[in-house]
């Protein structure tokens, strides 16, 4: 973790029970970047900046700081998330009664850029997809030494996520008990607590037991292991649907995409010649 500024701790430590590690370590240091530019900006630089410094604000000081990110040669995205963790700052110590006002809320946000995203991929396209989960086709040179440990459990994984529609945190909660080869189904956790059966295809079906039949002997009850043979993590399973898009560059994968791509007969024809053979 970053260091945390003091004339931000209140409001960090409020967003620990929802917000991640990960997430608040960004807010700490884009805050950071801000108050040493507000430093900079005082004409006595010696004198340590004050919360009551900070409540005397006002729109022009926040747009100056937004032109300032600009000239660092922050693009459109970087520059709404720094101004969004500016509002949300404000906006905390407005509610805490410390300012009366929130400077950055009439400061108009960058839009984020509008993302052209065809619903399925082509057929040729998706088979490509598929080709590089299973023989690492296009991946870098560091990632395919590992490829050859990964490919039966990331196939697998894919082909859950594809052919049943669950959501990575579900896959990410799934413990070995969790799976019925027997009748095809998983009782997965939904995000609110709740159980419920899923059913998945015979070609998921091929791959889960493949994975299954290698997968390491250890104490954790997860049923997707990382390299260490402890539960693979949500953010794992993001960056490995990422990482196999690499064959696509200009496309933009994710699991509700893959799952409308091969939702037809067609996937289901090209799957069944894709089936482990024994």
């Amino acid at each position: 973790m970053r260091n945390i500024p003091e004339l931000a701790k209140d409001y960090l430590d409020s967003l620990s029970g929802t917000h991640s590690a990960r997430t608040i370590n960004a807010y700490t240091v884009d805050l950071n970047r801000f108050f040493r530019y507000m430093q900079s900006q005082k004409k006595n630089h010696d004198s340590s900046l004050t919360l009551e410094e900070l409540a005397q604000l006002d729109e022009q000081d926040i747009e100056d700081y937004k032109s300032y990110l600009g000239d660092l040669g922050n693009g459109r995205a970087a520059i709404r998330r720094k101004l969004l963790v500016l509002s949300g700052y404000f906006q905390y110590y407005v509610k805490a009664g410390y300012f009366t006002r929130n400077p950055a809320a009439g400061v108009i946000i960058p839009p984020l850029a509008q993302k052209k995203m065809q619903q399925k991929l082509s057929h040729m396209e998706g088979n490509s997809y598929l080709s590089n989960v299973e023989f690492g086709t296009a991946l870098t040179k560091k990632q395919k030494p590992y490829h050859k440990y990964e490919e039966d459990r990331d196939l697998a994984i894919i082909f859950l996520l594809m052919t049943t529609g669950i959501h990575i945190s579900e896959c990410a909660r799934l413990d070995f008990d969790d799976f019925y080869f027997d009748d095809n189904s998983v009782f997965i956790t939904q995000r609110n607590g709740q159980v419920a059966r899923i059913i998945y295809t015979d070609e998921a079906k091929a791959y889960l037991m493949a994975y299954a039949s290698i997968r390491p002997n250890t104490d954790d009850p997860a049923f997707f292991l990382n390299r260490f043979r402890t539960r693979l993590s949500e953010r794992s399973i993001q960056i490995l649907v990422k990482k196999y898009s690499s064959i696509l560059p200009d496309q933009e994968i994710t699991p509700k995409r893959l799952r409308e791509t091969f939702s037809g007969w067609q996937y289901k024809k090209d799957a069944i010649s894709r089936l482990p053979q024994n």
